[in-house]
């Protein structure tokens, strides 16, 4: 009984072991860029800072494709306005 029970959980298991196998290798990738030194050292006082950004920010079709499915566009934003915002 034992042997049956293990072999129907294995037949379970085994059509998910490509989507584990495909995340680890997603992980890896994630972890590199999350662990990735950045060119740009803000504790240096270099460079142009002003005191105050004015300005309009505006978005407007804007999408992207995830490298996995590019055949599947996303549609993130359709229009965004952000007027006179001072930051």
């Amino acid at each position: 009984m034992c042997c049956l029970t293990a072999t129907f959980s294995f037949a379970l298991v085994l059509p998910n072991l490509q989507s584990f196998a495909e995340a680890n290798g997603s992980a890896g990738y994630v972890f590199d860029v999350i662990e990735r030194k950045s060119q740009i050292d803000r504790t240096l006082d270099e460079g142009v800072c002003p005191k105050t950004l004015i300005g309009d920010i505006q978005f407007e079709n804007v999408h992207f494709t995830y490298p996995a499915r590019t055949e599947a566009p996303v549609n993130f934003i359709s229009y965004f306005d952000l007027n006179r915002s001072t930051l």
